[in-house]
């Protein structure tokens, strides 16, 4: 190889015949990738089509295999390990944020870079307080660094998680990768995320944005790349791109999403399932509702406008006031059992704690409640289990399609069908779901979206909580929006739209 020319930058981040199987299953084929330094690279895909493992190839949680090669600054980088992968010049910010939230970002912060100390070897809190705000500040942050940041609002936490992997920026970081950053953040979070992504490409440090939101990687700029089923299919500048385009690459079709409230407005609409009446928690002043069969009922509103306590103080898992009665029968505070025995499904937002068993097959994950169906004279039938969770991953279009991989290999879009296949199975009289298409591709929303949609018109009734309004009014026939902790409109019908709720969480001029 010759030497460079002087004027001759050599690419941020190089990517080279990347590949990875598990249990025989290729899920990367040769995938190629060169970034230069102080740009946006956004990498886009259905779920299932790699990006998530070549993440977890660059960060050193998989090994590489024979004949992948990857380069920072033109240098080779042996990379196997987090350590090895920081090393490196590689810096990470996850879609589970990977953020203490019991502790301040003070702490948080300090978890990577430890704490500065007095001669004495005590914590000099003072000044690491200082350095916390000095970090966030650099970013464009201006949070309380002494509060848990279980209580800052998810633009706030994804910049704690910044501002984590990025405190020695000006040492040896050289490529930021942003997982899925902006799940349930408002528009505006995202274009302060979108001011310090600008921010970061001019000091030259390359940006690998990954996201399904496709506005927001056509509002980045720079180029796109394109996953399906593990190979690449395109990169193309930004600016030459439509929307259109992008999910057309993505799926490998013309693609164009049903409205499902279109056809769900045909299913007849039946008597009351879910009543609630005077639910408060620690958010929600007061909150009554009504859900009857055939009905998708939203609600949304913005971060701590009580919209994200609802699906707990419904399931049981939040301290709670007020009556809840599934089919006629009273749910007690506190009894989560005795409202799945009364007919809800229930799914949380934050599936990695709250509900995937990670060590477990993805059909374990899917039959692991209502397993007494798979009882033969007292014994269970693994073969009935196997074959109807197998069945499920089919209908369900799990990527890849085997019931007894770990689920924890599978993208988080597919982990999110895994969580609403277990409660589909169930047939349950009312299905609460949070956030039931975070972190899904398009083309996936479209396909869980269709599932409640059917769970609806076979009688079932559905309440959807949502920071995502475009979603809330492509399934809903109703959507509630919350506001300091009350319903402050309620829409129905032809003001179903993602405006009006926007407006509404607001409290802008026009809203009902």
């Amino acid at each position: 190889m010759g030497e460079r020319g002087a004027d001759e930058v050599p690419p941020a981040l190089t990517v080279t015949a990347a590949t990875k199987s598990f249990g025989g299953v290729q899920v990367l084929h040769d995938i190629d990738l060169s970034i230069p330094p102080g740009t946006v690279r956004s990498i886009v895909g259905h779920n299932g089509s790699g990006k998530s493992t070549l993440v977890k190839l660059l960060s050193g949680f998989y090994p590489l295999e024979p004949g992948t090669r990857i380069s920072i600054d033109g240098q080779p980088a042996s990379l196997g390990s987090h350590a090895a992968a920081h090393a490196a010049g590689l810096r990470f910010v996850h879609q589970d944020l990977g953020l203490i939230a019991s502790l301040t970002a003070v702490d948080n912060l300090a978890l990577g870079a430890g704490y500065p100390r007095r001669r004495i070897g005590t914590i000099a809190w003072q000044q690491a307080r200082r350095r916390s705000e000095r970090m966030l500040h650099d970013l464009g942050y201006d949070l309380d660094v002494t509060a848990p940041v279980g209580r800052l609002g998810p633009g706030g936490r994804t910049g704690v998680a910044l501002a984590r992997a990025l405190q020695d920026w000006g040492g040896t970081a050289r490529v930021v990768v942003l997982d899925e950053p902006t799940a349930a953040m408002s528009k505006t979070e995202f274009r302060h995320l979108a001011a310090v992504i600008a921010g970061l490409t001019e000091r030259g440090l390359a940006v690998v944005y990954i996201s399904h939101h496709l506005p927001e990687v056509l509002d980045l700029g720079g180029e796109v790349s394109v996953l399906r089923d593990g190979r690449l299919v395109a990169t193309r500048p930004v600016a030459g791109v439509s929307g259109s385009e992008l999910v057309n690459l993505m799926v490998g079709r013309g693609f164009t999403p049903a409205r499902a409230v279109t056809e769900a407005a045909a299913v007849p609409i039946g008597p009351p399932v879910v009543d609630v009446s005077g639910l408060t928690t620690r958010r929600i002043r007061r909150l009554d509702l009504t859900v009857r069969r055939g009905e998708i009922v939203g609600i949304t509103g913005l971060e701590g406008s009580g919209r994200e306590e609802v699906t707990a103080a419904l399931a049981g898992l939040l301290p709670r006031k007020g009556t809840i009665r599934v089919s006629g029968g009273l749910v007690r505070p506190g009894r989560p059992g005795e409202a799945v025995r009364a007919g809800m499904g229930c799914m949380l937002g934050d599936r990695q704690s709250s509900g995937m068993l990670p060590t477990m097959s993805a059909g374990w994950n899917l039959t692991v409640t209502g397993v007494a169906r798979y009882r033969r004279h007292g014994f269970l039938s693994r073969q009935a289990e196997r074959r109807d969770a197998q069945s499920w991953i089919t209908k369900l279009g799990v990527i890849p399609g085997r019931a007894e991989l770990p689920v924890r290999i599978l993208s988080g879009g597919n982990q999110q069908k895994v969580l609403l296949g277990r409660w589909l199975r169930q047939s349950p009289a009312v299905m609460v779901l949070e956030e039931p298409t975070q972190g899904v591709d398009v083309a996936a929303q479209h396909d869980i979206h269709r599932q409640i949609r059917d769970a609806a018109a076979a009688g079932g009734a559905v309440l959807i909580c949502s920071s995502d309004a475009s979603e809330l009014a492509a399934t809903c026939h109703r959507v509630l929006v919350m506001r300091h902790g009350v319903v402050a409109a309620e829409l129905a019908g032809d003001d179903v739209t993602a405006d009006r709720m926007e407006s509404a969480s607001l409290w802008e001029e026009g809203a009902a």
